[in-house]
């Protein structure tokens, strides 16, 4: 830079000129030669100048600051003069325009660092009209021409400045204020200020008007200090930097990322795919984050700069690249929370809670990817302007649309092939119910020769339609087994044995066993779900997936008037002869007769003979489930679709081969060996699986209740299950549970199987109810009870333990008088021993889908009522524990509510049951809406003494306790007054009454304990010694009894 004030001596004539108007006739003075730059002493009266813009010095800034008289302090106005000397620069580079002429050149200064931020003042020397062009300017927004700022602030015309060419030399004066409104660049006339520069010697005629090409190499940057008139050559926002930024950009969301979500969407039965992932998607986002970060924390200048037009961060590209930037973070926040989700066995967090992180996680990756795409076609939309791909930047954009072409192509094509040749689901099946009350499947399961090795096909099942065990067959399987000797064998027990011990073991098709340990650290569904499948059969799961009628699991809704609120008829004694009873206002209409003669036992035992055309469904003692329960039962199996290349890995971890369990194991009982010996030629011949009480099966909790009233000590839960999948039968597994067996549950807790026996009192092994009483040193009750329905699966198998009837005898009552049960039984319960005798009263009085024979007329009072007449048989399908029940009359097929004491119970008239239980305080009675509905139903049939040992609480009145416990309260424990009492009230016969031999009076009656040992051995004594009960009517269930 040199100041201007040498030329005055030579220019003394001209020193009182106030214009560059006035001195433009001097023109002609450089007009004659073109190859001299010519004196230009019209800008003698600029006080500073710079003149190193760029090598040649072609390219001038002269300037002065002007001060107006009205103007605030440092609101200067710039006075210059951009000045560029076509003759001196065509000297050095003569090959950059074939005319050498400033004529068709455009020069351009700009206050800012970048032309995406900075605006700026644009001269053309129009070839054509010999005139000069000037535009204000705005930037566009990307690297391309800038576009004319509608809000001027530069002045060009006042006191007779020009904008012309005087030779060669073009010149355009013009002022600026140095701080003008925020929307425009502020100069601050004391701090260097950048200028950047361009210029295009030689403009391309294709671009905008014709001539507003890109300026190529010709470009810089000058920072000046107006007032003293410094200046110096600085570098512009690098454009390479740009590139770099860019080009990081590209590899991260067009080659990395894409390769990650590919690898996690397609390949997740390859070995490692979750490491894959994980370690790209890091590298991806370090990458990402740490090159746009640095770019915007060295632009921090130029982001947020004077007004929208002139800082970045108002642009679309950057505003989509903090959104991205922001998703991206959070994202891999998201895959923290989802791999912690994944890798967790902590058995008190279940992996639902997490299926909203992993949703968004999946969701927000493909939406941060197309919106990545989106964005590096605005990056190299910035840097290389669709507009100008006739001149520049075509490769970048074949590129671009090749690679999001190639990606779009590749996820679609991969997308169809995975779906309709990878995943080959099974397709969609529907359990239905037809009008025998058999369950079919509305359509059959193709066989595909597709799975990649082998065919999948249904196995055989029951016949009309009837769904058979359900299990699928791999013929690749077997193909495997042979191919690899299988030398270990494992029985059901073993497997659990392993799987305490540590080991991932799991069963498919009924018969082939697994490690699946390899699986833990990558299975999509997290080790979570592996634990609960251990040890159990996945065939299901893992080979297809089948569609149930969730209606056929629910009792009909009723209509109309709460059951709770009916009038209940005054029962009667199915001992007298039978009579008539109406509704609210009726009332009994007795007949005479002597209800114990032999006319009236042989008129008793034919009304125990249910029609001959009464068909029962292999399933019709399936307890029901409500809506709610089924949708915990279908959230519950976490259903998830394997691929071909999953069934192919699995095959691969073959270990073994399951054989059937040792029927002299002690935890199976003698009706698994008769299941043996009746199915063994079956299974041999159709390749179905004999049930095996053993095998845990999986349920879902579908209701939790809590029994004791809030704030007990040791409370207790009402807990109900429903197997999985119900269809998925086995050959010979039981409709119900006799009264007396138990379940085992097994749950991991704490990074350990622990697994307890309850007692099921309601329902059967394909839904059914258990009372758990949570202890403050328990390991699993606790858990049970903490457990929200459809969490988890739980395992559970049987039924184990001695039935306190003899199931050598059918429970059906299609064989005539119910001979199966004990005339007079008393049962004595310690605590939680009462678990087994409510199990007996649902089976006795309160059964579901078992036809009662209607003894006592009764005529409906309201609409959803039935009409009964004795010697009509009904079917019950709900019990609502208040006396009254929901089902069908089979004689008029009408559905509708009943009162219960117009019906015998499955096991006569003539049969009794009391039962003694003690607690400590009424607190902890529970089942007391099961012994109610039983008391309510047959008061005559059915006696039960509670015994509080504590006594009432202080506060606490007999009303309270009336309320709340069923049945005659004792304060106190059991005496042998009271077992006398008990067996006095049911008409216990003694050894001596006369045509009752011995052993005749042993096999109809029965006393039954059950508790903790000590409770069963005081009252072992008690009942010998002090009622005279002989040891041989006394039967002591087991520990697994207890809940």
């Amino acid at each position: 830079m040199r100041h201007p004030l040498g030329l005055l001596a030579h220019l003394a004539s001209l020193a009182s000129l106030s214009s560059l108007a006035s001195l433009a006739s001097l023109a002609s003075l450089a007009s004659a030669e073109r190859n001299v730059a010519p004196p230009l002493p019209l800008l003698a009266p600029f006080a500073h100048v710079a003149d190193d813009f760029e090598d040649t010095g072609a390219l001038r800034l002269y300037w002065s600051l002007e001060s107006p008289a009205d103007a605030p302090s440092g609101a200067e106005t710039l006075h210059a003069a951009l000045v560029f000397n076509a003759t001196q620069y065509f000297a050095v580079y003569p090959n950059d325009s074939p005319t050498q002429s400033i004529w068709g050149m455009w020069v351009g200064i700009g206050w800012g660092s970048s032309m995406l931020t900075s605006d700026s003042l644009v001269a053309y020397a129009n070839r054509l009209s010999r005139r000069v062009a000037v535009l204000e300017t705005i930037p566009s927004g990307y690297y391309s021409p800038p576009v004319a700022s509608t809000d001027k602030i530069i002045d060009l015309q006042s006191n007779g400045m020009i904008q012309t060419v005087i030779g060669e030399v073009l010149i355009v004066e013009f002022r600026r204020p140095t701080m003008p409104d925020v929307a425009h660049a502020r100069i601050d006339k004391n701090k260097p200020a950048v200028h950047i520069f361009a210029f295009n010697p030689n403009p391309h005629p294709d671009s905008l008007n014709g001539w507003l090409a890109h300026h190529g190499p010709h470009r810089g940057a000058y920072a000046i200090t107006l007032a003293t008139g410094v200046g110096y050559l600085t570098a512009p926002d690098d454009i390479v930097a740009k590139r770099v930024h860019g080009a990081s950009m590209a590899v991260t969301w067009l080659v990395l990322f894409p390769i990650s979500i590919f690898y996690v969407r397609y390949l997740k039965s390859v070995s490692g795919w979750l490491l894959v992932h994980m370690y790209i998607q890091a590298i991806g986002g370090s990458l990402g984050i740490v090159v746009a970060g640095i770019y915007l924390v060295f632009n921090l200048g130029n982001n947020f700069g004077a007004g929208p037009n002139l800082s970045l961060i108002y642009r679309p590209h950057s505003i989509f690249g903090f959104i991205i930037i922001a998703g991206t973070l959070a994202q891999g926040l998201l895959g923290i929370f989802n791999r912690q989700s994944l890798s967790t066995e902590h058995d008190a967090v279940d992996r639902s809670r997490f299926l909203p992180v992993r949703t968004i996680h999946m969701w927000l990756g493909r939406v941060l990817l197309l919106a990545a795409f989106a964005q590096v076609g605005l990056g190299i939309q910035t840097l290389y302007p669709l507009s100008e791909t006739k001149f520049r930047g075509r490769g970048f954009w074949i590129a671009y649309f090749f690679v999001v072409l190639f990606w779009a192509m590749l996820f679609v094509l991969t997308d169809v092939y995975y779906q309709y040749r990878v995943a080959n689901p099974s397709p969609k099946r529907k359990m239905v119910v037809d009008n025998d009350g058999k369950r079919k499947m509305v359509t059959a399961v193709p066989t595909r020769d597709d799975t990649g090795f082998g065919s999948a096909s249904t196995l055989p099942g029951g016949k009309d339609g009837e769904v058979g065990s359900g299990v699928v067959a791999i013929v690749g399987l077997d193909r495997y087994a042979k191919e690899h000797s299988l030398a270990q064998s494992f029985t059901w027990d073993s497997i659990d044995r392993y799987v305490a011990s540590g080991r991932m073991l799991v069963v498919a098709n009924g018969r082939y066993v697994f490690d699946i340990e390899s699986w833990l650290a990558h299975h999509p569904g997290g080790r979570l779900i592996l634990h609960m499948v251990a040890g159990t059969d996945i065939t299901i799961d893992y080979y297809n997936e089948a569609g149930y009628d969730a209606a056929a699991f629910m009792p009909q809704q009723q209509d109309g008037q709460s059951v709770r609120s009916r009038f209940l008829p005054k029962a009667q004694d199915p001992q007298q002869q039978p009579g008539t009873v109406d509704g609210p206002t009726g009332s009994p209409n007795l007949g005479g007769g002597n209800p114990r003669s032999p006319q009236a036992a042989s008129a008793l035992k034919q009304s125990m003979t249910p029609p001959s055309d009464l068909r029962l469904s292999k399933f019709a003692e399936m307890s029901g489930l409500t809506d709610r329960e089924w949708k915990h039962v279908i959230r519950a199996r976490r259903t998830h679709v394997h691929t071909r290349m999953a069934i192919a890995r699995l095959s691969t971890l073959m270990v073994g081969e399951l054989v059937p369990s040792n029927s002299d194991g002690h935890r199976v009982n003698a009706r698994f060996s008769r299941l043996v010996s009746q199915f063994s030629n079956q299974q041999e011949a159709t390749g179905e699986t004999i049930f095996d009480p053993a095998e845990y099966r999986r349920y879902a909790l579908v209701a939790s209740t809590l029994e004791t009233p809030t704030g007990t000590t040791t409370p207790t839960y009402r807990l109900k299950f429903c197997v999985l999948y119900p269809y998925d039968t086995r050959l010979g597994e039981p409709d119900l549970f006799f009264p007396g067996e138990s379940v085992e549950i097994q749950c991991r807790v704490e990074g350990k199987c622990v697994s307890r026996y309850y007692t099921p009192i309601n329902g059967n092994p394909n839904s059914f109810e258990v009372l758990v009483k949570v202890r403050p040193n328990g390991v699993l009750s606790p858990f049970l009870a903490s457990q929200k329905p459809g969490d988890r699966q739980i395992k559970i198998r049987g039924p184990f333990g001695t039935e306190l009837v003899h199931p050598d005898r059918p429970l059906s009552p299609q064989t005539g008088h119910p001979d199966w049960h004990y005339e007079r039984m008393v049962f004595i319960a310690g605590g939680s021993g009462l678990a087994p005798a409510l199990q007996l009263i649902r089976t006795l009085f309160l059964p579901v889908f078992v036809p009662l024979p209607v003894w006592l007329a009764y005529n409906a009072a309201e609409s959803d009522e039935l009409t009964l007449q004795p010697g009509d048989w009904v079917l019950p399908r709900t019990h609502y524990y208040d006396g009254w029940a929901e089902g069908v009359n089979l004689r008029t097929q009408q559905h509708g509510l009943f009162p219960l004491h117009a019906t015998l119970p499955r096991i006569g008239s003539t049969a009794r049951l009391a039962i003694l239980h003690s607690v400590r305080s009424h607190y902890d009675a529970y089942g007391a809406s099961i012994v109610r509905g039983a008391l309510l139903a047959y008061p005559f049939q059915i006696h039960v003494w509670t015994c509080l040992t504590r006594g009432a609480p202080m506060g606490v009145t007999p009303q309270d306790i009336a309320a709340s416990v069923p049945g005659t309260v004792v304060a106190g424990r059991i005496t042998a007054g009271l077992v006398q009492n008990a067996v006095d009230t049911i008409g216990w016969r003694a050894d001596h009454e006369p045509g009752h031999p011995s052993h005749a009076v042993d096999g109809l009656q029965k006393v039954v304990l059950c508790g903790p040992k000590a409770f069963e051995g005081d009252m072992y004594d008690l009942v010998c010694e002090g009622a005279g009960v002989s040891h041989d009517q006394i039967t002591v269930l087991p520990e697994d009894s207890v809940i």
